[in-house]
């Protein structure tokens, strides 16, 4: 539904709530721009959080997306502007109705921002210096990373996503059950590692995009646990492959670069307000991407 006319937008422009409904609307913005989401990635964020649009004439140009992660976050995501339209104030636009609605929801804002988006939210007065980079590999084939002698531990299949989200809780601190479950439910089951000794060593789930096979998020207790999910996940899912790594993990990221993957972009995260220990990234060898945190 149509909001009021907004005057800081360039005439004939309108601001509009987004719903499920919209997701082919956005998905044709999204794959414009180059990123990787999914109908179904939009289907989950509209259905689970709130999204905001511009039209022109009744032509989706804009849009945003606010995911709700209680009980201190949200995250905001899919902030995109139709290329005929960047540059005019479209993109502060709807970043101001999303923060005023995690105002009124009474959560912190959070974010992934790209390079290009960065000086807009440090205008908005957003802070952060966490690092991440997105890596890719175009090459379907298993490979080993080549780490020699190294003791392998066992990795299982489950589809128990109860798994993943005791431990996303524990890590990020805000609770997305229900993002994770839908995620879960798209793939073949979540990969689980396990440790020579029994314990939980690690695991990490997937999920199919417009381009690539998203990697993440992925949590593990060494870089050498971390390496052989990913090897998992390359051994059992067709690719081109992409995955988003917090920079702390520079050893982990050498390791990629030897199973042929290649840094292409990176991603700073950011937040308006503090909220110490929530959603830090350095916690997981991967992420669940820019979209979901």
């Amino acid at each position: 539904m149509p909001d009021e006319p907004d005057t800081s937008l360039p005439a004939g422009l309108q601001t509009v709530e987004l719903n499920e409904a919209d997701a082919g609307r956005c998905l044709a913005l999204s794959i414009e721009a180059g990123w990787n989401q999914s109908l179904q990635d939009w289907q989950l964020m509209l259905d689970y959080g709130t999204g905001f649009g511009i039209e022109s004439a009744d032509t989706l140009v804009g849009t945003a997306v606010i995911v709700p992660y209680p009980p201190e976050i949200a995250w905001i995501s899919m902030v995109l502007v139709a290329k005929e339209w960047r540059r005019k104030g479209l993109g502060t636009e709807l970043m101001r109705r999303c923060i005023s609605s995690c105002n009124s929801l009474n959560l912190v804002p959070f974010l992934d921002a790209t390079e290009d988006g960065i000086p807009v939210y440090l205008s908005l007065g957003f802070t952060g210096s966490k690092s991440i980079s997105r890596f890719t590999r175009q090459d379907s084939r298993p490979g080993s990373a080549g780490i020699e002698n190294r003791r392998r531990s066992r990795v299982g299949i489950t589809a128990d996503w109860q798994e993943i989200n005791r431990t996303d809780l524990k890590t990020f601190r805000a609770n997305r059950a229900s993002i994770l479950e839908s995620l879960v439910g798209r793939t073949s089951g979540v990969t689980l590692l396990v440790s020579d000794s029994g314990h939980g060593a690690g695991a990490v789930t997937g999920r199919p995009g417009i381009r690539f096979y998203h990697i993440g998020p992925l949590l593990a207790s060494s870089d050498t646990h971390a390496i052989e999910l990913v090897e998992t996940i390359l051994n059992k899912t067709s690719g081109p492959f992409t995955i988003d790594v917090p920079d702390v993990h520079y050893g982990f990221q050498e390791s990629l670069r030897i199973l042929g993957f290649e840094r292409q972009r990176s991603f700073r995260r950011m937040h308006l307000g503090d909220v110490k220990g929530v959603a830090d990234p350095d916690g997981y060898y991967a992420i669940a991407g820019p979209e979901y945190g």
